[in-house]
Formats: structure tokens, C-alpha cells, sequence
């Protein structure tokens, strides 16, 4: 993983506790990030160094919504796409997550050539000083999904009806 946080701390010779609580927290994630609702910049803390070789120019990426949009095209299945990107726009985000519902999952399929991999988007409000922050985090929950599909017998009736899956606790 690059691990931004790991490698700053490393360099200055230091860790806040912030910092270590990003890591300890993120070991299961593929991708990290605080994004200011109001400004949209995006601070990203870690993300899978495959993004790198597999999406060139993934460090060139300027804003959410372009990586968004680079991630759907490139890994999110042709049928999840459209409610993908609805679910992960930030303007969407905005009207969704609030105090009373702060946490909001957005569960959807990757395709890696002809494989279906299952993941979660999970994003986070806080708001501090009138500043909205969203935290986003993808993970991939392949085996727990299928786990569940064959726990509940139903993994023929989903497979082709996946569709990204909002839930908002």
C-alpha cells in the first residue's frame, strides 16, 4: 500500500496520534481520503499502488470526481456504473450524510478481466467548525459478500442483479 501518512511520519521522524489512528484504522482499505464537501479538495491518506501502474497518470489526477470517474470506467462492472457515480457524487453525498446519519455504504463490483470482485465505499461526516469533511474508504469484501450470498442461497440471484447497493446506517 502507499501508505502517504506511514511515509510523512517516516520523514519527519514522527507520529501524531491522528496519523496512527488513520493507519491502525485503514490496514483493510485500499484507499483513503478526506474530502472538504464545501471546497471538494480531496487530502488522500493511502491508496493501492496498483492504481499507479495499472491507471497512468493516477497521480496526475486532480480532484474526487476525477478519480471517481477513473475508477468507474476502469474497475466498477458496466452495470454498477451509472448508481456508482450517483453515489459517490459529492453533491449527492452532501444531501445525504448528515449529523442524524453520518455513515452512508455504497456496495458495488469491481471487474479484474473476467473476475467479479466485491467492494464497499464507506464514507464518513464530520463536521467540525462548520466545515463538512467527508472520509472516504474502499475495501474490498469479496470473501465476506460471497460468504453471506452462499450463506443466504441466493449467490444465482444476485449475480447478475448486484447492482450498487446503497445502505445508510
Amino acid at each position: 500500500m502507499n501508505d502517504i501518512i506511514s511515509e510523512q511520519a517516516n520523514h519527519e521522524g514522527r507520529l501524531d496520534l491522528s496519523s496512527a489512528a488513520i493507519i491502525a484504522l485503514g490496514r483493510d482499505f485500499d484507499y483513503i481520503s478526506a474530502v472538504n464537501l464545501e471546497t471538494q479538495e480531496e487530502q488522500i491518506f493511502k491508496y493501492n499502488p496498483a492504481f499507479m501502474s495499472l491507471v497512468p497518470g493516477w497521480d496526475q489526477l486532480e480532484t474526487y470526481h476525477d478519480r471517481m470517474q477513473v475508477i468507474c470506467n476502469l474497475f466498477v462492472h458496466p452495470n454498477d456504473r451509472t448508481a456508482f457515480m450517483h453515489e459517490t457524487d459529492l453533491d449527492v453525498l452532501s444531501e445525504t450524510l448528515s449529523k442524524d446519519f453520518p455513515c452512508k455504504f455504497v456496495n458495488f463490483r469491481e471487474l479484474m478481466g473476467d473476475t467479479v470482485v466485491y467492494y464497499q465505499g464507506q464514507y464518513l461526516l464530520l463536521e467540525t467548525n462548520d466545515v463538512k469533511t467527508c472520509f472516504v474508504a474502499f475495501k474490498n469484501v469479496d470473501t465476506e459478500t460471497r460468504k453471506e450470498i452462499v450463506h443466504q442461497g441466493i449467490e444465482e440471484t444476485i449475480s447478475d442483479d448486484y447492482e450498487c447497493l446503497l445502505h445508510v446506517d
